[in-house]
């Protein structure tokens, strides 16, 4: 898998936490070291699910690895299908999430790892390296989280934290839509 698209799949699937951390209205007066909280936390819980979920995936790689050719870009479409409704979905309970919080912070980065390790489980079949993984991960949602947090605190834009979730699941779609026509050689 080429590195710019694994950096393009992890910047749809960050953009519901940037939507989330952009609008969260307690994070506004909250001093920079909880961004860094934060920010490390979300990092390192990501990062544990997708190696967990990118070992599970070299697994499955071992035992039907002819059938997870055509399986992994659908899954990877269902993850982005997901962030598109989510952005249409006007009741949006995390941004009145205390995530000053250290409990709730940590089962708001638990919650987000969940998409993150269902798309560790498929990179194996899209070729990507273990390592290359992890720290483009620990990249794209520091950078999420802390621009998410900055831009925060001056303004909060509902429509825009909506319109950036669905340019991110529908990046995610594309993409998928795009693995699994290289698959079938149409490109």
């Amino acid at each position: 898998m080429h590195s710019i698209l694994l950096i393009l799949i992890l910047i749809g699937m960050a953009t519901d936490t940037f939507a989330t951390i952009y609008l969260n209205g307690f994070l506004k007066e909250a001093r920079r070291r909880f961004v860094f909280k934060i920010a490390l936390s979300i990092v390192l819980i990501n990062m544990a699910y997708v190696g967990l979920g990118f070992s599970g995936g070299l697994w499955l790689r071992l035992l039907i690895s002819s059938n997870m050719q055509v399986v992994a870009p659908a899954i990877l479409f269902l993850l982005g299908l997901k962030i598109v409704i989510k952005s249409f979905n006007a009741k949006f309970h995390e941004m009145t999430w205390e995530l000053t919080s250290t409990p709730v912070m940590l089962g708001y980065a638990s919650a987000v790892g969940i998409n993150i390790f269902m798309l560790g489980i498929i990179l194996p079949f899209l070729y990507a390296s273990f390592n290359e993984t992890l720290i483009t991960v620990a990249v794209v949602f520091a950078t999420a989280v802390t621009v998410a947090f900055f831009f925060g605190r001056k303004s909060h834009r509902f429509l825009l934290a909506m319109r950036i979730m669905l340019a991110g699941g529908v990046l995610v779609m594309g993409i998928a839509i795009f693995l699994l026509l290289e698959r079938f050689n149409v490109l």
